[in-house]
């Protein structure tokens, strides 16, 4: 690996690792009680592309089959999802989300969002500057 190279592996390792930390920084407290990243991640996904039937959400999660069927029940334990019939395969079920899951992922990304406008608050100007300059980088990269 040639040094320019490393450099770069490094410098996005380092984006990686702040970006993850960044995400992660609002689930320490939970605005829905049984919510976890794993079953935040499913909503997201069902909120983006639903209704999806099991394996279409396993492989969208990069999860097993028993896995995402233990997720969705949990969820559906919880009101945030319903199964639906396929109207294509009626042997098939769907799964999306309900109204609770509508307004369980909206609190989530909420609070997240809150719990970060707090840390930039307590950016220096110049910080905050360079934060809002790299963001339509950032955004480009997601």
């Amino acid at each position: 690996m040639t040094a320019a190279l490393a450099t770069e592996v490094a410098f996005a390792g380092r984006l990686r690792i702040a970006a993850g930390r960044i995400a992660r920084s609002g689930l320490g407290q939970k605005p829905v009680d049984g919510m976890t990243p794993s079953r935040m991640t499913a909503l997201a996904v069902l909120a983006a592309e639903e209704p999806l039937r099991m394996g279409e959400l396993a492989a969208r999660l990069g999860i097993s089959a028993p896995t995402v069927s233990r997720l969705v029940d949990h969820l559906a334990e919880l009101g945030f999802l319903e199964r639906v019939a396929d109207e294509d395969d009626h042997r098939a079920t769907r799964v999306r989300l309900s109204a609770e899951g509508h307004r369980g992922l909206a609190a989530v990304r909420e609070h997240g969002a809150t719990r970060l406008a707090d840390r930039i608050a307590e950016l220096d100007d110049a910080e905050r500057a360079a934060l809002e300059r790299a963001l339509p980088v950032l955004e480009r990269l997601a």
